[in-house]
């Protein structure tokens, strides 16, 4: 499964990033708002725009990378580390479409992985 990728990945970003989670199954109306068609997807959000995506499986690495870019896209000198919102400490299992939309208004970036419960490895 690569939710647990994407964790690590954004816990190693040390409360600079959020992780979201959207059952595309149950939020159906959210994937089609962005063209999901393929599972996972993993898209980042900064300000409410999409700054980044990869569709299926990556490695560790690849991962790690695609959230610190997320993260980097965030620096400038014009914004303040202390300008970003808070993030949440737990993935954020998105129930609703106005939970989602707020949540990747946020100025700091927002890491959304669009999944399916079937769509999982099988234990080896």
């Amino acid at each position: 499964m690569l939710t647990p990728v994407l964790e690590k990945a954004v816990d190693a970003q040390a409360g600079k990033a959020v992780l979201a989670k959207v059952n595309s199954d149950e939020q159906e109306d959210i994937s089609a708002r962005h063209n999901i068609r393929s599972l996972p997807t993993v898209m980042a959000f900064v300000g409410g725009k999409v700054v980044d995506t990869f569709i299926g499986y990556r490695n560790s690495e690849e991962v790690h990378k695609f959230v610190a870019k997320a993260v980097a896209s965030t620096r400038s000198p014009s914004t303040a580390a202390s300008e970003a919102n808070p993030v949440a400490p737990e993935p954020v299992s998105v129930q609703s479409r106005d939970q989602f939309e707020k949540l990747v208004a946020q100025k700091g970036p927002v890491i959304v992985d669009f999944y399916a419960d079937w769509c999982a490895l099988p234990s080896l």
